[in-house]
């Protein structure tokens, strides 16, 4: 962690008021610097009050997949673990982690935006994504196995992303062949694999995956209305992204 994660991890487990001082002496940097790193937090949208006499408080934090969220709470051994790329707007993260995968990325590697500009499925087709909605993530990988077995890898992605959606919201999720997941009927999620090979080897493989959480049907285009729907619209209810 940087100095700023460390100082969110440390007024973040509190409990109430962390005094100045005592983030001075565990990071080993000046209260200057303890204070211009709790201003761009808050710039980022986290909710730390400052007092001159108490020190620092913990409020909230932004629902944002800032990567220091992410890394938070994950448990996994190599997924993240290294680098997450976070993006307010990009075009495609499946096109991001494909350049990093170009110059060297390692696996583990996530891509995550708010919102793509120009996301994409099978065959062309576009992904539409509304800000702050859903999930729009691509995830770089170092495959040892053979070309051949490279199909497996969206059969994977769909068994887990559809235990991922019922273990958070006890919806069903079906898979429909070969990049698709569906909730009553209707469209939630999409996958989409693509890959870089070195003579008889792949060099690098890219799984994207766009996922409709807190979407309104109401905001999708309206040739999308009768295919297309979100978590939130068949539970009922909103969901944490993170």
């Amino acid at each position: 962690m940087n100095n700023r994660e460390e100082i969110l991890s440390v007024i973040r487990k509190g409990p109430g008021w962390v005094t100045s001082a005592g983030l001075c002496e565990k990071l080993g940097i000046t209260r200057m610097a303890v204070c211009k790193n709790v201003e761009v937090l808050n710039s980022q949208g986290y909710r730390i009050e400052s007092s001159k006499h108490k020190g620092y408080r913990f409020l909230g934090a932004p629902d944002l997949l800032l990567p220091f969220e992410l890394r938070h709470q994950l448990k996994t051994k190599i997924f993240g673990c290294q680098t997450i790329h976070y993006f307010t707007e990009t075009d495609s993260t499946n096109s991001r982690a494909k350049e990093a995968a170009l110059y060297g990325g390692i696996e583990g590697e996530i891509f995550v935006a708010e919102q793509q500009s120009a996301g994409r499925g099978r065959r062309g087709r576009t992904w539409f994504s509304t800000a702050g909605d859903g999930l729009c993530m691509s995830l770089l990988l170092r495959p040892s196995f053979p070309p051949r077995d490279l199909s497996l890898l969206p059969l994977l992605t769909a068994v887990a992303v559809t235990d991922a959606i019922q273990e958070v919201t006890q919806l069903q999720a079906a898979v429909k062949w070969p990049n698709d997941l569906l909730v009553n009927g209707k469209k939630v999620a999409g996958i989409l694999t693509e890959a870089g090979f070195d003579l008889d080897r792949i060099d690098y493989a890219v799984i994207g995956i766009g996922l409709n959480v807190n979407v309104s049907p109401s905001s999708l285009p309206e040739e999308l209305h009768a295919i297309a729907t979100g978590l939130q619209a068949e539970a009922g209810k909103s969901f944490n992204r993170i």
